[in-house]
């Protein structure tokens, strides 16, 4: 899968995308307050955001920095477990937890966020065709 950000000189710029749904699921873009950081799709809102934690949303920078209650288990603000615990997979990330932008983070439909955005995004949905 593939997703692009379309600026409005049309310059294309690659970014992050996951497929976790079927066709005809919603495609989401994951926005953090400096713009679109990764696009998804996914049958829900919260399936999407499970996805941005675990795929997208980077680790703490220090880990004594994201517990309000370290012997409660609580995180601090700006700070949530990823889902699937840790990532196992080619992302790079190594914790289980997600540092989340406290400026804005959040998952649009793409008709959401295209109605709020001054340039386009456009998402292409391949399937892997099985080799023979």
């Amino acid at each position: 899968m593939k997703a692009y950000i379309i600026s409005l000189t049309g310059v294309r710029h690659e970014m992050k995308a996951y497929d976790e749904g079927f066709p005809g699921d919603p495609a989401w873009v994951v926005v953090d307050s400096l713009g679109p950081i990764g696009a998804v799709r996914a049958a829900s809102e919260s399936d999407a955001w499970g996805v941005a934690l675990d795929m997208f949303l980077p680790d703490p920078i220090d880990d004594d920095d994201i517990w309000e209650n370290k012997d409660e288990g609580t995180l601090a603000e700006g700070y949530e477990w990823r889902p699937n615990g840790t990532p196992t997979d080619d992302t790079g990330l190594k914790s289980p937890v997600a540092s989340i932008d406290l400026n804005g983070c959040r998952v649009f439909t793409v008709g959401e966020y295209m109605r709020l955005a001054s340039h386009s995004i456009e998402i292409e949905f391949e399937t892997e065709e099985e080799e023979e």
